[in-house]
């Protein structure tokens, strides 16, 4: 009776050994799987999380060089704007103090619009193509006075005509921040 009694007791033995073990290696695989997954998870936040401030910090930066861009350009039609209103239509008429003040507004503005490129490069990553595009839109009023007033010394336009060309600026540059706010709503 005590052989038998024995072998039960190894049996139980054998039996207990192999499931405690059998538990202990479903709670590890359990908790390595779950350790894989949380892990996984919290990469996946911490990259997504990265992206969205890589995302606000282009949109900021190619914000500040666009509305550097917008105050150049200001500053050269308020330049041209004074000229007609003097009625001062040629470059040659103006004295060394305004024209030296004329040239660096000029540089001023082709700076600008070096940088607004870049903000144009920017939006583009950021799939703002309609941003970009209203950019060039805008530029399109303003470049070709400037050329043709530093190409032939003549400014052409009136100071009614210069006057004229304000509200479409204005509304130009308030789509522009209304697509960037937009976009700044929408950001993930």
């Amino acid at each position: 009776m005590a052989d038998t009694t024995t072998m039960i007791n190894n049996g139980r033995d054998w039996y207990d050994l192999f499931d405690t073990s059998i538990k202990i290696g479903l709670g590890a695989l359990i908790s390595g799987i779950s350790t894989y997954y949380i892990t996984k998870s919290s990469h996946k936040h911490e990259f997504s999380k990265e992206k969205f401030n890589q995302k606000i910090s282009m949109l900021n930066s190619a914000s500040d060089a666009l509305e550097k861009y917008f105050l150049a350009t200001h500053k050269l039609i308020d330049f041209l704007y004074g000229m007609t209103e003097k009625n001062i239509t040629n470059l040659d008429k103006l004295s060394e103090n305004k024209l030296n003040s004329f040239t660096a507004i000029d540089q001023n503005y082709l700076n600008e619009i070096d940088n607004a490129l870049l903000a144009i490069s920017k939006f583009n990553l950021l799939g703002l193509k309609g941003i970009a595009n209203s950019i060039y839109d805008y530029d399109k009023v303003i470049l070709p006075i400037r050329n043709d007033l530093v190409l032939t010394r003549e400014l052409k336009l009136t100071s009614d005509e210069i006057l004229k060309l304000l509200p479409t600026l204005s509304d130009k540059k308030t789509s522009m921040h209304k697509k960037i706010n937009k976009y700044f709503d929408e950001l993930k």
